[in-house]
């Protein structure tokens, strides 16, 4: 029974490759499975899928869907039955688990994966290899019964020891070299990668929750600590990695497996040879975990700060930080020695002129080394898209467009679409007047282009101006923010202009591209 595994996310290289998909591989040739996996993340057609499915003939073909490329299901669904008529479709990821009837009904899918999909494919596998092939057995599937109707089958228990997964196998992912010569965004140093640790999320964040619930449960579940640390030391050993990120959703929700952590990176000299960099709750970040993992090799801390106006936090993000301790935590990890990260989100329908205020004071206050700022895009399966859907405040249908950088996708009640961009634009700003030129974070930068002009660029000039821009001037521009935002109003005014605004926009779009 061979398994083709795609993900199918078109010329959209970065520094994360799809680690979901590649457990799920693992997890299948663990047990003996031929398992073949298709990353599309460098390609900018699907010829090559078009190659895979001829060659490789599977028998079946599982899809990783986030929302953001579903719609391309529809190209890969017909591709797939025209090639491999005989050959079983499942898609599976959270869009699937979100909108499992919407992806059904597009032709050609035979099933979806709900939740957590290792058992569940290794389940669907064993069951085609035998003689009843009876679906319904197999849990947390859904898929169309003899009469058209949905059939979903009883939920997928969650994977309670996750070291059952087993380390992700890289060698399965041909694209993983690539993502180590990207050039990486400071304060990585090259090369880097990704790892996960964890499994599942005990907040309630609405533009979150439930849809992560669904898909891994609230429960924090934890790989063991010798199962990490023997991960990053086999990246250090064999890919030379010198920086990682912990991509869990909360690295701190379980402080005795984070001690437990820290000690044995320590323990394996692993602090010296690489660095690391995690993301937490507010809540669960103080003194004592700051020199913790300070001492173990963290030099980069990211918090989901979202707003300064606690009234947006409680009553619209259903999150329970205050302002206070939100700066507390920022002084904290200054104190420490950690940059840090603050995770911003602008353009609440209930946002309003002081509650944007609230947070440009707030950035202010805290100093973060880094912003990461997004328009407020609610996504499938959470609750904030449900409670945005009744009201009818949704601007868009086709639920693949808009991203999280994309404005004006919302109706609001007492601001106008441009004046959530203009108080981006003014917390950018704000920020940058602490991180000018000759900052400390910005010759920390300068420092950093020299670790990846060692590691990626060599002698091309090309390709050191590249790393220049994208890790020195860019991100602490607000001259180049405020040209993004131009650039984006001018396209869409040029969308309708024949011949003229289509070079226009390839123009830019090509220039563009060479600062992703």
């Amino acid at each position: 029974m061979k398994t083709l595994l795609i993900y199918p996310f078109l010329d959209n290289p970065n520094v994360s490759p799809p680690m979901g998909i590649l457990s799920l591989g693992t997890y299948l040739r663990k047990f003996g499975n031929d398992v073949k996996l298709l990353d599309l993340s460098f390609s900018k057609d699907f010829l090559e899928l078009e190659r895979a499915l001829r060659e490789y003939a599977p028998d079946i073909v599982g899809i990783s869907l986030m929302t953001i490329f579903s719609k391309h299901l529809p190209v890969l669904s017909e591709m797939t039955k025209k090639i491999c008529p005989n050959s079983l479709l499942v898609c599976g990821g959270p869009h699937v688990t979100a909108m499992p009837r919407e992806v059904l009904d597009i032709s050609g899918v035979d099933a979806c994966c709900i939740g957590e999909g290792e058992k569940t494919m290794l389940d669907l596998v064993c069951c085609l290899g035998s003689d009843t092939k009876e679906w319904r057995a197999v849990k947390g599937l859904a898929f169309k019964g003899a009469n058209g109707e949905i059939v979903q089958t009883e939920r997928q228990e969650y994977i309670a020891d996750l070291d059952e997964l087993g380390s992700p196998d890289r060698s399965l992912l041909s694209t993983f070299p690539k993502y180590l010569e990207h050039p990486a965004p400071f304060p990585f140093f090259m090369p880097s990668t990704y790892i996960l640790s964890a499994r599942g999320c005990p907040y309630n964040c609405s533009f979150c929750q439930p849809m992560l619930s669904l898909q891994f449960g609230k429960k924090v579940r934890r790989r063991s600590v010798e199962s990490v640390v023997d991960e990053m030391d086999h990246l250090v050993k064999n890919y030379h990695v010198k920086s990682i990120y912990f991509a869990d959703e909360t690295f701190l929700a379980d402080r005795r497996w984070a001690a437990d952590l820290c000690s044995m990176i320590k323990r394996r000299g692993l602090e010296k040879r690489i660095k690391w960099l995690m993301q937490t709750n507010v809540l669960t970040f103080d003194e004592e975990s700051a020199r913790m993992i300070k001492d173990a090799g963290c030099i980069m801390t990211i918090f989901g700060v979202e707003s300064g106006s606690e009234k947006i936090l409680r009553e619209v993000y259903c999150k329970h930080q205050t302002r206070e301790k939100i700066s507390e935590v920022f002084r904290i990890a200054k104190r420490h020695g950690l940059l840090t990260e603050a995770s911003l989100i602008v353009g609440a329908v209930e946002d309003s002129t002081q509650t944007l205020e609230e947070t440009v004071s707030l950035v202010e206050e805290i100093g973060a080394d880094f912003l990461d700022i997004h328009y407020l895009t609610p996504t499938p399966g959470s609750e904030l898209f449900e409670r945005y859907k009744r009201c009818g405040v949704l601007k868009y249908s086709n639920l693949a467009e808009p991203d999280r950088y994309t404005p004006g996708l919302l109706k609001y009640e007492t601001l106008k679409p441009e004046e959530i961009i203009s108080f981006r634009d003014k917390i950018q700003e704000r920020h940058a007047v602490h991180h000018h030129f000759f900052s400390k974070t910005t010759l920390l930068r300068l420092a950093f282009c020299l670790n990846l002009w060692h590691n990626s660029a060599g002698h091309n000039p090309a390709r050191l101006l590249k790393i220049l821009m994208l890790n020195a001037f860019i991100p602490q521009s607000c001259i180049l923010n405020k040209s993004w935002t131009k650039y984006c109003r001018f396209r869409e005014s040029k969308k309708s202009c024949g011949v003229v605004g289509h070079f226009v926009n390839n123009t830019l779009d090509l220039f563009l591209k060479l600062f992703r």
